[in-house]
């Protein structure tokens, strides 16, 4: 039997690793997910989508050591050689289209990786594409001492499981990020005499960003602007009925006054005393 995986999991960006048991604090970043891989896939929740991806290893039960990769990281192997570091998803990670490593061995480090799902090795073009895509962002190491996690916040990096004999470690890249939801991975390697070694899954989930609305109280600022009062007259809805208006005095009539002459102006007479002499005789 090939080589048997002691440890299939996440690590943070800095290198701690999500785990639940006592002695795997990581200085204050517990998680819920065991770090021996079950017959159930483990989930390990992540958000942003990029973090460790991390393999640990020891040979089978035929005792034949790790397989020396085939592959180096950021490096595509030329042809269609397939990695003995075999690792897939079941969901596209990036541009599928444009996968890190094409058939001419070209590295291409804003490329993807297909999706394959359900989880299958066969031998085919698309999936020996997919694999070598995805392995080349490991690195590889036989060296606790040069591990690329720590259990311990204050205990320095090491490997994950004190049974490991050898880790794979990538740290993953934006272009090749995790989308949003759960997706499955699965494992197997080979030892150096061509066995292939049982599977390990595990489930990443990654949230899914839902905008929220957060009203936040601010405190106006001090700065007044000058703003010119516009002379806009409010309109008054007006009682019905009556007419809402100032009422204004109609100005008095204009006398018109015509000359008019009833009569002639005819002097009247001028009455002069009369005296009437009257002859009284006289007696003599």
């Amino acid at each position: 039997m090939g080589p048997q995986i002691v440890y299939f999991g996440l690590a943070t960006t800095d290198g701690c690793v999500y785990c639940a048991n006592p002695g795997c604090d990581c200085s204050g970043w517990p998680t819920r997910t065991p770090n021996i891989p079950g017959p159930t896939p483990q989930i390990f929740s992540g958000d942003g989508g990029t973090f460790r991806i991390v393999v640990e290893a020891r040979p089978g039960t035929s005792r034949t050591p790790l397989a020396t990769p085939n592959f180096k990281q950021y490096v595509c192997p030329a042809g269609s050689v397939v990695p003995n570091l075999q690792i897939e998803s079941t969901r596209n990670m990036g541009n599928a289209n444009n996968p890190v490593c094409s058939s001419g061995g070209g590295y291409n480090v804003n490329g993807g990786i297909a999706g394959i799902d359900p989880p299958n090795f066969a031998p085919e073009p698309a999936i020996i594409t997919a694999l070598r895509s995805f392995a080349v962002g490991f690195v590889y190491t036989k060296s606790t001492g040069d591990a690329c996690t720590f259990v311990n916040g204050g205990g320095g990096y090491s490997f994950v499981s004190p049974i490991a004999t050898a880790q794979f470690c990538d740290p993953m890249s934006l272009p090749q990020a995790f989308p949003p939801g759960d997706s499955l991975l699965t494992v197997q390697l080979t030892d150096a005499g061509g066995n292939v070694g049982p599977t390990a899954q595990i489930i990443v989930r990654v949230s899914t960003w839902t905008p929220t609305l957060t009203v936040t109280p601010t405190r106006p600022t001090a700065t007044r602007t000058a703003t010119q009062p516009t002379a806009t007259p409010t309109a008054t809805q007006p009682t019905p009925g009556f007419i809402f208006a100032p009422r204004i005095a109609a100005p008095p009539a204009a006398v018109t006054r015509t000359a008019t002459r009833t009569s002639a102006a005819t002097p009247s007479p001028k009455v002069s005393p009369t005296f009437t002499a009257t002859a009284t005789p006289t007696a003599t």
